[in-house]
């Protein structure tokens, strides 16, 4: 698995890029040999996606889907790509403010036609793939899912300045101990239970492992437990209040 050299402000097609793999050279079909994936230091929301099906110049049928994994194994998407080319060979798809809002970390695109997702020895013979972003702002967005609830910022004793982003039940967020990240889902009870990384491994019995919040009934305040690893057992108690 390659993790690429971010390639900031690239302008393919028109498109301007926050992370790129493209590139003009010649292109062979998949499926590639590694993996596509990219970094965000920050919490992002996504403006747009891109791939690239040459196929010997036949392009696809039709458009597929494109999937981002973090290193979590949390999926978001798959998300359905639409054609700006003909013959279906550049597969894009602009996304609404908010619409995809992603946590600081690292993620790999998982394509629904790696048979025809063109690479070359300059991508490091991973997919193309082009992404776009600025910083997410929790008010900024007119989904009313994401700008209410648990959504925006809040402070910890523990863990530091945090930061939440709600989807229906779903929950992803950042806390500044060790550039930690989280993810969860909200019950009917007000109960998040999910699982936390940090830094430097993001992975193991010593930076990661699970939380269960109980928030209050107006989401100002949460109180919570959490344990190291997978094996179940009680490492201490998680507090924090909305600012």
């Amino acid at each position: 698995m390659v993790i690429l050299t971010v390639h900031a402000d690239v302008t393919v097609n028109g498109h301007t890029y926050q992370w790129a793999n493209w590139n003009g050279g010649g292109v062979m079909n998949g499926p590639p040999s590694n993996d596509v994936e990219f970094s965000v230091d920050e919490m992002v929301t996504v403006t747009y996606l891109d791939s690239y099906h040459y196929n010997n110049g036949k392009g696809v049928s039709s458009p597929g889907t494109l999937t981002l994994i973090d290193d979590n194994g949390n999926s978001y998407g798959p998300y359905q790509m639409e054609s700006i080319e003909n013959n279906n060979v550049i597969w894009h798809l602009a996304l609404d403010e908010g619409e995809v809002v992603l946590p600081s970390g690292t993620y790999t695109v998982e394509n629904s036609d790696p048979d025809t997702w063109s690479n070359n020895a300059d991508s490091d013979y991973a997919g193309f793939f082009g992404i776009n972003w600025k910083a997410y702002d929790s008010g900024a967005s007119g989904d009313n899912e994401v700008s209410e609830g648990i959504s925006g910022k809040w402070i910890s004793e523990l863990a530091g300045d945090m930061e939440f982003v709600q989807k229906g039940n779903t929950v992803t967020g950042t806390y500044g101990a060790d550039n930690g990240r989280l993810s969860g889902t909200l019950n009917a009870y007000n109960q998040l239970k999910g699982t936390w990384a940090e830094a430097p491994t993001y992975a193991g019995d010593k930076d990661s492992g699970s939380f269960t919040f109980s928030f209050s009934d107006d989401f100002t305040s949460f109180h919570g437990t959490y344990n190291y690893g997978t094996a179940p057992g009680f490492a201490g108690e998680w507090f924090g209040k909305k600012v």
